[in-house]
């Protein structure tokens, strides 16, 4: 009886653990399919257009369940439905000339007609994929604007895009290079606010990216 109670015990104890707070459900993803590999033998021009001249330290690639983990969770935005993240994978010009691959989850939020698309990209820190976010700057016209945001301990970049007959906002999207490295993209279409962006850039998992 007593191995009993505590064969019973045992069993509460890890049911506790894999269902409550101890074990976290690996995040799902559709993965992207196998990749064709490529023989790319080191070339000037590819060193160029990886680095643009300057000096690069490559980061080993982030596993994808982590990207996925960052995304923003089902219940953001409550109204929304939130589809699987699916993972993508593109080729890119690696600082010793070859080719390698960078990794992308995207992650849709669907309310009708209106949908929003969060993706976040780990460029490995090369400048081909990241040089241009530092050319962005604020600005505001009859057409739009664009003006920075504080996410968690990044910056980012919301934009607006409007009609100028009306001043009704057509499309908006989010945009931030977090930590040199990882670019996370918001876009979403008519019938979607910045305000629905926002919510969505301060639910990420940001931790999830270190």
């Amino acid at each position: 009886m007593q191995y009993r109670r505590l064969a019973i015990m045992g069993i509460s104890v890890f049911s506790l653990m894999c269902f409550g707070v101890g074990c976290k459900k690996a995040p799902q993803y559709v993965p992207a399919p196998p990749s064709t590999p490529i023989e790319v033998p080191p070339t000037k021009e590819g060193a160029q257009a990886s680095t643009g001249g300057y000096d690069t330290t490559l980061t080993p690639q982030l596993e994808s369940a982590l990207l996925a983990a960052a995304l923003p969770s089902d219940q953001a935005l409550p109204d929304f439905e939130a589809k699987t993240p699916i993972e993508e994978k593109q080729p890119v010009p690696l600082p010793d000339g070859t080719r390698g691959e960078y990794s992308t989850l995207k992650k849709t939020y669907v309310q009708g007609s209106s949908a929003i698309t969060v993706s976040i990209t780990d460029t490995r820190g090369l400048p081909v994929l990241t040089s241009f976010v530092q050319s962005y700057q604020p600005y505001e016209s009859p057409s739009g604007s664009r003006w920075e945001v504080v996410v968690g301990d990044g910056t980012g970049w919301m934009m607006d895009s409007k009609s100028p007959d009306t001043d009704t906002i057509i499309a908006c999207s989010f945009l931030m290079l977090y930590r040199g490295r990882f670019i996370i993209q918001m876009s979403g279409n008519t019938g979607i606010s910045t305000e629905n962006l926002l919510t969505l850039a301060r639910a990420l998992d940001l931790k999830q990216l270190q």
